[in-house]
């Protein structure tokens, strides 16, 4: 039962991008240039369920360069410190501190899901 359990864990783990923790995030900041808008969200159960989804972004690692990029959505996480973090997606790449990311299609969908929702 123990290995089932461990098991379970590695696989679901697997290709994780970030793991942020909840009660260390303080806000969030939405910001869709393509949009125009931009919006704080401070408010726990909106806070969690957007730490959550983004938790929940699933993909591989890749070498990108920023050509020839289209408008990209942001989404800013100052945990207690205030200390930001800047997570940006064009289409189903994904930036995290100068790291990129190619998404499934499923954890792109999921972030741009956050924006609908919440913004």
């Amino acid at each position: 039962m123990l290995l089932l359990f461990l098991s379970y864990k590695v696989i679901g783990s697997r290709n994780k991008i970030v793991n942020f923790d909840i009660k260390d995030t303080s806000y969030v900041e939405l910001i869709s240039f393509e949009k125009n808008t931009m919006k704080t969200i401070k408010d726990n159960v909106k806070l969690r369920g957007i730490i959550t989804k983004i938790n929940g972004l699933k993909g591989e690692e890749v070498n990108m360069e920023n050509e020839g990029l289209s408008a990209m959505d942001f989404i800013n996480i100052y945990d207690k410190s205030f200390k930001k973090t800047v997570v940006g997606r064009n289409n189903n790449y994904l930036k995290i501190n100068d790291k990129w990311y190619k998404l499934d299609s499923r954890s792109s969908k999921n972030f741009e899901n956050i924006f609908n929702q919440y913004n």
